[in-house]
């Protein structure tokens, strides 16, 4: 059964701590090869980018010497994208932790909800 798959500009691997924003860029951008072999094994349905543009930003800047993956999106909604990871659906939206009003949050939610449901 094809399962979601979330990518954090925090860290791309599958670390969540406090100390994981002291870690240099260069080593969360290394990290991507071992989270694009994950996605290439589970084969998700659809894939949820936390971190918005700044996560693609950092996706992309991974990307340009190696060609590790193919990649397109736009922007639905400020800091809302949507597209496709090697084929994959995706939406790239703020992270949690991001400062959001009330109605931005919620509006959040709705575009994931609907995005996961169909």
């Amino acid at each position: 059964v094809p399962i979601p798959f979330q990518f954090s500009d925090r860290v791309m691997s599958f670390v969540n701590s406090k100390e994981a924003k002291q870690l240099p860029n260069e080593l969360l951008i290394k990290s991507i090869p071992y989270s694009l072999d994950l996605i290439r094994i589970i084969v998700p349905r659809h894939a949820l980018f936390l971190g918005g543009e700044g996560m693609l930003n950092k996706l992309k800047r991974a990307n340009r010497n190696n060609k590790l993956f193919e990649m397109s999106y736009e922007m639905i909604k400020p800091r809302v994208y949507k597209g496709e990871f090697n084929g994959i659906p995706f939406l790239a939206v703020p992270h949690p932790s991001a400062h959001l009003k009330r109605e931005e949050r919620q509006t959040i939610i709705d575009i994931i909800t609907d995005f996961m449901n169909n």
